[in-house]
């Protein structure tokens, strides 16, 4: 039987999810393009964290892997985050595309070398790249990185020939991060101004239902329709929130048992609603509230939540 999953892209065979297929195929319709041998959109994919972006692209990435017309990527960047240097974060990146392509024994040293390693001369097919955690890269790193992706998108546009016999076979990007222009925020506007955005919204109603009904099949227990609309309501339908708190519903935790002999009623909602507030640390909230810590959020935070009294903890 599934179990719930509060933290983390899910697993599809161990996980309660939801589909999202709409997602998933608008984000391969962008990669590939409106017409595929024109090239296919750079597109930011962005929401705050535990949206499922990574899920999302990852289901995407399966889904152009089928395709032959394509090599397809996926290359996470948050073991990057620590580093300074653009051409060593180049390296690294170009590296991984070297070794999963097979493209031969090569090295990339700067951005110049980092370029051409999408030409015509290096690549076998067209190239569809999703880079996730791209946010956690330092700012000067995004904006050169951007600015060849740039530099290669509009050398493309101006390139008659179809996509597979371009000068540079880079025909798709994605860039995943938690900030809407992905760090790529300067007072000379975006140097990566030609991409598209993928917003990854909040969980609807129907899609939280959707999920404790499928726990209700599995496991034969029901969950009472006031409980899961407690659950939504309350999180907004934020995805990592409603699974926790499907986590806790279902699986209870170290001061409570969940009796699975009946259904999960408004009660046992009041238990896990009131741990949650006041006990129970979640990683959600643990990011915000380290993120809201510090500058530049720590003033405005202060300056929202100005008072002369103690508030009690919320989701809302």
């Amino acid at each position: 039987m599934r179990k719930f999953s509060s933290y983390g892209p899910v697993n599809t065979k161990l996980h309660y999810y939801v589909p999202r297929a709409h997602l998933i195929d608008r984000a391969c319709e962008q990669l590939i393009g409106d017409d595929p041998q024109e090239g296919g959109h750079y597109i930011t994919v962005w929401a705050p964290r535990q949206r499922g972006k990574s899920w999302i692209m990852r289901q995407a990435l399966w889904s152009l892997m089928q395709d032959e017309r394509f090599d397809a990527l996926k290359l996470n960047l948050e073991h990057l985050k620590k580093d300074t240097d653009t051409d060593v974060i180049v390296n690294n990146i170009a590296g991984k595309i070297i070794r999963q392509l097979n493209l031969g024994p090569m090295a990339v040293a700067n951005l110049k070398e980092f370029e051409s390693l999408f030409s015509r001369d290096v690549l076998k097919r067209p190239l569809i790249l999703i880079l996730d955690e791209f946010d956690a890269l330092c700012e000067a790193a995004i904006g050169d990185i951007v600015g060849v992706l740039r530099n290669i998108y509009n050398l493309r546009n101006d390139d008659p020939h179809p996509s597979p016999d371009k000068e540079y076979l880079l025909h798709g990007v994605a860039l995943i991060g938690v900030r809407s222009v992905l760090g790529v925020e300067n007072a000379k506007g975006s140097p990566f101004n030609v991409q598209r955005s993928l917003h990854i919204p909040r969980l609807t109603a129907d899609e939280a239902r959707e999920m404790f009904a499928w726990y209700e099949q599995e496991s034969g227990q029901k969950v009472e329709s006031a409980v899961v609309e407690r659950v939504f309501t309350e999180t907004r339908g934020q995805p990592g929130l409603v699974s926790w708190f499907g986590e806790l519903l279902t699986e209870g935790f170290e001061d409570y048992r969940p009796d699975r002999t009946r259904s999960i009623d408004e009660r046992d909602f009041s238990r896990v609603w009131t741990a949650a507030l006041q006990l129970l640390p979640n990683n959600n909230i643990i990011n915000i509230i380290s993120k809201a810590r510090q500058e530049p959020y720590k003033q405005l935070v202060l300056d929202l939540f100005r008072t002369d009294e103690k508030l009690p903890f919320r989701f809302r």
